[in-house]
């Protein structure tokens, strides 16, 4: 009896050390450095930026105008194109051959600006299949090495089960085989842990950062076309945020870790794939934001069409 009572405490104490070990251990961390790079050319068919001014303040007088035939969303995005002014010689003008003119000249800057919205979201979504496709070969890269490191532990436990089993039969001392077969628990749990904490990475470029220009509000956007950073930017809708701020609220939201920030906002950096699908989020939801202009160019094209009829 005194002999049992002596080998459990003598077990206890082994799994005591494996499980302290263990809890020890939990603080390690695995990292795996990818060397796949994926090119960036997604803005290599941007064009020419300067195909209007930034975006004026309209005076009360040309607002009040306009607002006799407009409603405010389409003198809002008017402005956004630059083509209030135009809206307001064509109100004024009372040759007809002008109007037709002044007309066309409008509409031609409306078509314009929906290639160039189209080309905006073009590139939002290069970005975005660009970064899935990185995050995608980190998740297989870990996928892997994380079934290599679980295959390890169950085999240290299939081993160590085995080994204890056979020394036991062989009539060997009581500490032998609970050594080993502390020893092998150990190791199975030494590689679950590595499993459980690994973390896969790579360098992940992207100089021409849309989201650092969201992020910054510069007066001359470097990388969106006028008329789409207008929009963006537009704070002429009475009771609601510009829709650079409802994307940056919606950005934070759940919060962002200071690391996390200082790398998508940069021009790239060492991402885990954590990392790369947050910024897969971002360009979402930016693709979505700038998908409401579609909407507000179609608003003004009808509004103007009925304007016309009446003239």
């Amino acid at each position: 009896m005194k002999h049992l009572n002596h080998e459990k405490f003598n077990r206890f104490n082994f799994w005591f050390l494996t499980l302290f070990l263990m809890n020890c251990s939990l603080g390690f961390h695995k990292e795996i450095k990818i060397s796949k790079t994926i090119p960036s050319i997604c803005f290599d068919s941007l064009s020419d930026l300067d195909y209007f001014a930034p975006k004026d303040n309209l005076s009360s007088e040309d607002y009040n105008k306009l607002k006799k035939h407009l409603s405010s969303r389409a003198i809002s995005i008017a402005s956004d194109l630059s083509v209030e002014k135009d809206i307001i010689q064509f109100l004024v003008n009372k040759d007809i051959s002008e109007k037709q003119k002044i007309s066309k000249k409008i509409h031609d800057r409306i078509h314009l600006s929906y290639m160039e919205l189209s080309s905006m979201l073009a590139i939002a979504d290069c970005e975005r299949d660009r970064a899935i496709q990185f995050a995608s070969h980190l998740d297989m890269v870990s996928a892997k090495n994380i079934n290599d490191l679980s295959i390890k532990s169950l085999l240290s436990t299939v081993m160590g089960t085995t080994f204890a089993a056979s020394f036991e039969l062989a009539g060997l001392t009581n500490q032998a085989y609970l050594g080993v077969d502390v020893f092998f628990a150990f190791l199975s749990g030494y590689f679950a842990l590595q499993a459980f904490n690994l973390s896969t990475v790579g360098d992940y470029r992207h100089e021409k950062n849309l989201l650092r220009e969201i992020k910054e509000n510069p007066e001359n956007s470097k990388y969106f076309y006028n008329s789409v950073w207008n929009f963006l930017t537009n704070k002429n809708y009475p009771g609601e945020l510009p829709e650079r701020e409802e994307i940056i609220n919606i950005w934070y939201k759940d919060g962002m870790k200071d690391e996390d920030e200082n790398l998508l906002f940069s021009e790239g950096g060492s991402y885990n794939a954590i990392q790369v699908y947050k910024r897969v989020h971002m360009l979402d939801t930016l693709k979505t934001r700038m998908s409401y202009m579609k909407l507000e160019l179609r608003l003004l094209t009808e509004e103007l069409n009925q304007l016309e009829k009446n003239f």
